[in-house]
């Protein structure tokens, strides 16, 4: 009877000690399962950063790269465009050059300096008549 009680208890010790080992094993195994798929989702995080990295690094290659801000100025700017437009104004970029004239260039010159200038060149002119 003691034997056969002890059997049992050692039965039923050696029933929880493999419940308890099977969990641990479960348990491990979760651990395992959780630990590879955050490592897969960092993998996929860094791999996604390095492409868009190598993409920004292209455009700025290209010079086609705008920053967030730019992006938007350029949106507003396009809006105000497109209404002017609806609103039957005449768009362009700057003054008409069409029209064949040359611009006139900007002389930057004492007017008096300038007549003294001619003065002298003309008595010059005419003592030269003068002389010969």
């Amino acid at each position: 009877m003691i034997a056969e009680r002890l059997r049992k208890e050692k039965e039923e010790q050696d029933r929880i000690d493999e419940l308890n080992r099977q969990e641990e094993e479960r348990v491990a195994e979760l651990e395992r399962k959780e630990k590879e798929k955050e490592e897969e989702e960092k993998r996929k995080r860094e791999e996604k950063k390095a492409k868009q990295k190598a993409k920004i690094e292209a455009q700025k290659a290209a010079g086609t790269y705008m920053t967030k801000a730019q992006k938007q100025k350029a949106a507003r700017d396009a809006e105000r465009l497109a209404a002017m437009k609806k609103a039957g104004m005449i768009v362009g970029s700057g003054p008409d050059k069409s029209d064949g004239a040359p611009k006139k260039r900007v002389v930057y010159d004492n007017k008096k300096k300038a007549a003294e200038k001619k003065k002298r060149e003309e008595e010059a002119a005419k003592k030269k008549e003068e002389e010969e």
